[in-house]
């Protein structure tokens, strides 16, 4: 018999909220995840239009990582089990 494998479906907001929890917890002081959202009428980017997250080091103003991959990103930190999947 096959053994099916339930997937937990969980939210981006609740996954970026998981991130920024075990990010304000770790030793790396002043590194966020922030949304970027693309609006008609704002500046031109090389990049598709739309919203993506990057990391930022807010003591140095300096993006660490851009588009940043949330599922990935979140297993990385080990807030994320591999029975769960995002929304």
């Amino acid at each position: 018999m096959d053994h099916v494998t339930k997937r937990i479906t969980i939210t981006k907001r609740a996954l970026v909220a998981r991130i920024r929890r075990r990010l304000d917890e770790s030793k790396v002081e002043g590194v966020k995840v922030k949304l970027f959202k693309h609006k008609a009428g704002d500046f031109e980017t090389k990049y598709t239009p739309g919203s993506f997250y990057y990391t930022v080091n807010m003591l140095t103003g300096s993006v660490l990582d851009d588009h940043v991959r949330l599922e990935a990103y979140a297993l990385e930190l080990g807030v994320m089990s591999s029975y769960e999947e995002l929304a």
